[in-house]
């Protein structure tokens, strides 16, 4: 199933050429990819992509596939009818009513939620609610490090898709590392978006290993970009000093980057 977003355009003085254009302008840009090779579980087997470029999608598969995939593509949410849904879900949560899930914050305060919706966001809920791998007899997750804002937060994008505040950097980490963990690909991908604007002489380093650690590429090139440009700047930091001895291979990848944009 392809979900194919839908745009209002302003039709005077256009020619059609003009409108298909723009029609196709819009429909080839998704929010969300990812392949299903028919094995096993859904949940299991879904491989989400990466958006590493404008309207370039890709993903290294280790492995052998089958013959056969399905490749997902959602494009939005536009029209009424899914608008509406979304609004019921969405009162659903605010209302908790008929949950069947509790998260436990930060403080042991306490929110429910929906094990089928979360399932359908988050592979990592849909095979921790399968195996029923929750606190025994209780259906409790415990998210001990995060407020309850934070956590609600999360949730709302689950049953929404509405982005959660990405306003302040600690914000964008918090969210970011909350959907690697859950494995909620397009938040984490919403993040990343926001981290490739914020990229600063304070937060390279920081950003440098953290793009390395989770596997993003993007981020990682963008950043190991800003320090060949500020690369005195970079090394005069304490931070410097720390990467050396906790990540020595990041170092030298730096290092080579600012030598070659000094040779050039």
């Amino acid at each position: 199933m392809v979900h194919v977003k839908k745009t209002l355009l302003k039709l005077n003085n256009q020619s059609p050429d003009s409108v298909v254009k723009r029609l196709n302008y819009w429909a080839s840009r998704p929010v969300y990819m990812w392949i299903h090779p028919h094995t096993g579980s859904v949940y299991a087997n879904e491989i989400p992509l990466q958006n590493i470029a404008d309207r370039m999608w890709s993903r290294i598969v280790t492995g052998s596939l089958p013959d056969a995939i399905t490749l997902w593509i959602d494009f939005g949410t536009t029209t009424l009818g899914e608008k509406n849904i979304i609004q019921g879900l969405k009162r659903l949560l605010y209302s908790q009513s008929q949950c069947d899930v509790q998260f436990v914050c930060k403080n042991g305060e306490v929110v429910g939620a929906h094990t089928l919706i979360l399932s359908a966001g988050s592979p990592v809920f849909a095979a921790m609610f399968q195996s029923k791998s929750l606190e025994a007899g209780v259906n409790k997750v415990k998210i001990d490090d995060c407020e309850m804002d934070v956590v609600k937060q999360l949730l709302i994008y689950l049953y929404t898709g509405n982005v959660p505040n990405l306003s302040d950097d600690e914000a964008i980490l918090l969210f970011f590392k909350l959907s690697d963990k859950y494995g909620i690909e397009t938040l984490k991908n919403e993040c990343v978006k926001v981290l490739l604007k914020r990229v600063t002489l304070s937060n390279a380093i920081s950003l440098l290993v953290l793009s390395h650690v989770h596997a993003v590429p993007k981020l990682l090139e963008s950043v190991l970009q800003f320090m060949a440009t500020n690369g005195f700047e970079i090394c005069s930091q304490q931070k410097w000093v720390d990467l050396m001895k906790h990540y020595p291979d990041l170092c030298l990848m730096a290092t080579r980057r600012m030598t070659a944009k000094n040779d050039n």
